[in-house]
């Protein structure tokens, strides 16, 4: 299973890519040390599973940028999806669509969610473009 997220990171993953890193990278330094490999500048959201010390993180990936969430317009990257509700609310930038991992093939069954976890997305990455381009066009 690795051997193949890594190969596919390889071949669709550029260095010039940003790539969104949804959690749970690695439990283990072999673990950080093969994610390491993946190219592009990465961006990286906490996960549940993600306990080693921030220092170790720091060594496998300097230059990351490390927080509980991104958002960029009315998208919320997350680990664990979040509340029907944070969608919703009625706020001045409230998000619309929430992509997330954590759940890997237990998928929310509403079209505001995207699951991102590798098990669900033929083990690698998926394009952000792709996945907007899906609610661009069921809006």
């Amino acid at each position: 299973m690795e051997s193949t997220i890594l190969s596919n990171c390889r071949r669709l993953i550029k260095k010039e890519d940003i790539v969104y890193l949804l959690g749970d990278i690695a439990a283990s330094k072999e673990g950080l040390s093969l994610a390491r490999g993946i190219k592009g500048r990465k961006r990286i959201v906490w996960g549940n599973h993600d306990l080693l010390p921030l220092s170790l993180y720091n060594v496998y990936f300097p230059g990351a940028e490390f927080r509980m969430w991104y958002k960029f317009g009315d998208v919320v990257l997350t680990h664990v999806p979040v509340h029907t509700q944070e969608l919703e609310y009625d706020g001045p930038f409230p998000p619309r669509y929430n992509i997330h991992g954590h759940v890997h093939k237990f998928t929310v069954e509403d079209d505001r969610y995207f699951n991102a976890s590798v098990d669900v997305n033929n083990w690698g990455p998926v394009k952000l473009n792709d996945i907007l381009s899906r609610w661009d066009s069921s809006s």
